[in-house]
């Protein structure tokens, strides 16, 4: 498998077994990206190492053996020699041991399995599919990945969504999710402030109250989640400077033991779909 820039056609291009795929590119400098977590290798490319675009996602069996990963060249004339620069090149390897440490993982309602890694606390990559998360339900199907939390608790939750996988439904999302029962869902005990970022929305759902905001195009975007008593109040960032305040709740079930954490829905169930949660800072008092 592959992941190039051609800078004379002005294209990138992804080579993975039988499959491949082509994008326009015309900026000059370009960086590529390859995460490889289980047996599911995802592409990116950027124009900035900030924004992150998603190209190509599949399957690989022989990532369960030893294999090699590293830059290459190709002048696609033998006998010719050409030369490209790499800078800024950095490997990370992922684990699942001790950066998920206090976190745990479960698929809700009848969701096809999902899956998550970290490659160190502030970094998780969470795997989800389901039908929905719905203020209407009755559908509630996602990947849940979160940390209980003790009654009357403070919290103040934030994270970055920066990066996720080829769109599978134009409704996939990640985000946060607070509930007092992750394994009975219901209108009445959860939260949901999400990114949607092929529909270009950030949203806010909670019993019959929700919220949502187009941003017009589709940047890595930071969630926080501020718990005071009984009140919630959540706020989105685009640079993690400015906050915008977004949707303020009254939840009893605060007094009680809850839950908080992050969750993923491809909203087609069947179909895994990826995002990158970064810079994630959970406190609590």
């Amino acid at each position: 498998m592959a992941i190039e820039y051609q800078p004379f056609s002005n294209v990138i291009e992804t080579d993975m077994l039988q499959t491949g795929s082509t994008y326009s590119y015309t900026f000059g400098n370009v960086w590529l990206q390859v995460e490889i977590y289980g047996t599911l290798a995802q592409t990116w490319f950027s124009t900035d190492a900030y924004s992150w675009i998603a190209t190509t996602s599949v399957n690989y069996n022989f990532f369960n053996v030893t294999y090699y990963v590293g830059p290459y060249v190709c002048a696609h004339n033998d006998g010719s020699y050409w030369q490209a620069a790499f800078t800024g090149m950095q490997f990370n390897y992922l684990s699942t041991a001790s950066c998920l440490a206090g976190w745990t993982s479960t698929t809700v309602g009848t969701a096809y399995i999902g899956s998550y890694t970290c490659a160190s606390p502030s970094v998780m990559y969470i795997t989800g599919s389901g039908a929905d998360y719905t203020i209407g339900g009755p559908t509630f199907q996602y990947q849940y990945l979160y940390q209980p939390m003790l009654a009357n608790a403070n919290v103040n939750f934030t994270v970055l969504v920066s990066q996720w996988g080829l769109q599978v439904n134009g409704a996939s999302k990640a985000g946060i999710l607070v509930s007092s029962n992750p394994n009975s869902p219901s209108i009445t005990n959860q939260m949901e402030f999400a990114w949607l970022p092929y529909a270009d929305v950030i949203e806010y759902q909670f019993t019959s109250t929700s919220n949502a905001v187009n941003l017009g195009s589709s940047p890595p975007v930071w969630l926080r989640i501020q718990i005071v008593g009984s009140v919630l109040n959540s706020s989105y960032s685009l640079d993690n400077l400015t906050w915008t305040p977004f949707g303020s709740q009254v939840y009893t079930a605060f007094n009680a033991p809850f839950y908080v954490g992050l969750f993923v829905c491809s909203h087609n169930d069947g179909t895994l779909w990826q995002a990158k949660f970064q810079n994630i800072l959970l406190q609590t008092s």
